[in-house]
């Protein structure tokens, strides 16, 4: 570490490298780390705070890796590159299965995408992400919010004044960010976590969300009903409204969407393609659907095709 130029003097003390991804998984329930933050400040568009909650009560249903979260795993190593190259600066990479706590607040924590050296800036946080060309519009001006969140976090974890945020969409537009640290948002953020980690402490869930991945983590929480009958609170009453009045809404708008198909389908009648006066057509073609576990079918969806 001779030619990194800055001081990671107390960093690497709190910092612990774990064997496997088990022993990792089992450590985060310990805390709140990088990713959590977003959920557990109610700011996060996948994930709520009664979502970490029983991520961190170890019974969530375990995540598997997808396509999206496998290639940006893959793909971390190539941004880093590419941000290196492009900035002149030196990365450090701590490890995808260390975790980095906080000096002085044991349930705060990070598993660091890199380090950076600045010749004048010293020590700075990297957080590395990968999208698809859906999101591109989300980076435009500035980062999203949730990972504003996240690099906020970690640099209050590490303990320094800047970081940046580097993106690569659709494996071709790559972008990045320098981001300092927000001192005020950071109080009032560890202090929200602090209430968190209280819940989690005193076996407190947080209250629901609008997510849907909230309506799983219920199921988590609850998984076998007791036959028992308990008085709902009166707030209930207007819960009951809106849930009679949005399937009421919905059931009319399928309807409406159902009707417009198959109007547009009896107008198309035989034929594949079927052209709008304003522009943009829509498909109706065979196609084969093949068995597996239904028995095999010939399907005709009708889509909408801009071109």
């Amino acid at each position: 570490m001779e030619d990194w130029g800055g001081s990671l003097e107390g960093v690497t003390e709190r910092q612990r490298k774990f064997e496997s991804r088990e022993e990792w998984l089992i450590a985060r329930r310990a805390g709140i780390g990088g990713s959590d933050a977003s959920a557990v400040l109610g700011v996060s568009r996948w994930k709520g705070p009664l979502g970490v909650y029983v991520e961190k009560l170890g019974i969530a249903p375990e995540e598997k890796e997808n396509r999206f979260t496998k290639w940006g795993r893959m793909l971390e190593g190539a941004v880093a590159t590419a941000y290196e190259e492009e900035t002149g600066r030196k990365l450090w990479d701590t490890g995808p299965l260390t975790i980095t706590r906080h000096a002085t607040i044991p349930f705060l924590f990070a598993t660091l995408d890199r380090l950076i050296m600045h010749p004048s800036r010293g020590t700075g946080v990297l957080q590395i992400k990968t999208t698809s060309w859906g999101f591109l519009e989300e980076w435009a001006e500035e980062p999203p919010l949730e990972a504003q969140v996240q690099l906020q976090h970690e640099m209050a974890v590490v303990g320094v004044e800047w970081g940046s945020l580097a993106v690569l969409v659709a494996g071709r537009e790559f972008r990045w960010v320098d981001v300092e640290i927000n001192r005020e948002f950071v109080q009032a953020m560890t202090e929200t976590e602090g209430k968190f980690w209280k819940m989690v402490e005193g076996l407190e869930p947080p209250p629901p969300d609008r997510l849907e991945e909230t309506g799983k983590a219920l199921r988590a929480l609850y998984p076998k009903d007791s036959g028992e009958t308990v008085v709902l609170p009166d707030e209930a009453m207007e819960w009951h409204g809106a849930l009679v009045e949005a399937k009421t809404k919905l059931k009319r708008w399928e309807e409406r969407k159902v009707e417009a198909e198959n109007k547009i389908k009896a107008a198309m009648g035989g034929a594949t393609f079927g052209a709008l006066i304003g522009g943009g057509r829509y498909s109706w073609k065979n196609s084969d659907r093949k068995g597996y576990s239904v028995a095999p079918a010939a399907v005709r969806p009708l889509r909408f095709l801009e071109k």
